[in-house]
């Protein structure tokens, strides 16, 4: 009877400790998902994992954010990676698929593809090639040739064949390109679940397509892709991880960050010194309050870090969002701040793209 109760009760606590684990890992995954949509604008994101390196079989899960927080689009998917596993580090022919966080590019194969998917999408030839020769000056760039390409080249791939059908450029080693860190990197459609690649990640055909109808670049889609411990460590790292930037303009001139802006609850925070200054506003700080000025003319904005409440010209206000400090940069909200100065402000999303001028 005791050695009953001892199993049921170690069945229970067992239980408990797995149920908590997932839930963990569950809201990890939401946190970090919700950093890549702050900086990134990300509302679609592609999980690629293997459970230690050196393993080609990876699991996929596609995530995407609603209203009602981040949920899994599908089933969790079967994939293979390159035959070596994942690396942080990739060389060309290595075997190896590269671990890191990435854009989705377009897609291309047949040419009927283009009505599957909302991707761009480019229609693959008999002369169109991948290049991977790390001498050449085309490396790991699409291109158009007519001609004998072992004339032209010592290393390439032709994308006219059967696994490239349905496949969608993962935006790895591209901006900038380095020779030698490897190229040609698709999701792409596997030979079967129990061949490794060269260095791309591939799944069914039946997965491929769900993919590809699911994605929408007006979501800034990305994959993620590495073994556990990869993505954990990518997890800690993500506050500064930037693939789809937001730009701003001061009277059509590009302002450059140390610290990106990021979009917090439908507002755009920006760092206040980089913009401001730039705007031929004076912008000081007092330690002791955690308060921010900001003056042009006879025009002043005060906030204090981590408050809704703010003052234009001493009349109070209320923010959708409060200032904050970022990696060392007090961060505010441009709209607010530009058009209490009296500037005129609009938004892009397009390209990402806050532009402020002068008022006319």
């Amino acid at each position: 009877m005791k050695r009953l109760l001892f199993c049921f009760l170690f069945v229970c606590i067992a239980g408990t400790f797995f149920s908590f684990g997932e839930v963990s890992a569950a809201d990890s995954m939401t946190s970090f998902l919700e950093k890549l949509f702050v900086l990134n604008g990300s509302k679609q994101a592609i999980v690629v994992s293997t459970d230690y390196e050196g393993n080609y079989k990876a699991a996929v899960d596609a995530y995407e954010r609603k209203p009602e927080g981040w949920v899994k689009s599908f089933d969790t998917m079967e994939a293979v990676v390159g035959k070596n596993g994942f690396s942080t580090n990739k060389i060309e022919g290595d075997g190896k698929a590269p671990a890191g966080i990435f854009r989705i590019g377009h897609a291309f194969g047949i040419p009927y593809g283009a009505s599957i998917t909302k991707l761009p999408y480019r229609k693959v030839t008999e002369n169109d090639y991948w290049i991977d020769d790390i001498t050449s000056v085309q490396y790991n760039n699409w291109v158009e040739y007519k001609g004998n390409p072992n004339d032209k080249w010592k290393s390439f791939e032709r994308l006219n064949i059967t696994p490239y059908k349905y496949s969608i450029v993962i935006e790895y080693n591209m901006n900038p390109v380095i020779a030698g860190k490897g190229s040609a990197i698709f999701l792409h459609i596997w030979k079967d679940s129990n061949s490794g690649t060269s260095g791309c990640t591939a799944v069914s055909e039946d997965n491929m397509l769900k993919l590809l109808k699911w994605l929408d670049p007006k979501s800034n889609p990305v994959i993620i892709q590495g073994t556990g411990a990869m993505i954990k460590e990518m997890m800690n790292n993500a506050d500064e991880t930037v693939l789809y930037p937001v730009k701003v303009k001061v009277n059509g001139k590009e302002v450059d960050f140390d610290v990106h802006p990021r979009i917090v609850d439908g507002r755009t925070l920006v760092p206040v010194r980089a913009i401001f200054e730039e705007m031929g506003a004076k912008v000081s700080w007092d330690e002791k309050e955690h308060t921010v000025t900001i003056t042009r003319g006879s025009s002043k904005v005060v906030l204090k870090i981590g408050s809704k409440t703010a003052f234009i010209d001493n009349q109070e206000v209320e923010l959708d969002v409060p200032a904050s400090i970022i990696n060392g940069r007090t961060l505010v909200p441009v709209r607010f701040i530009a058009e209490g100065l009296r500037f005129n402000v609009g938004w892009d999303g397009g390209s990402r793209t806050v532009t402020i001028d002068e008022d006319a």
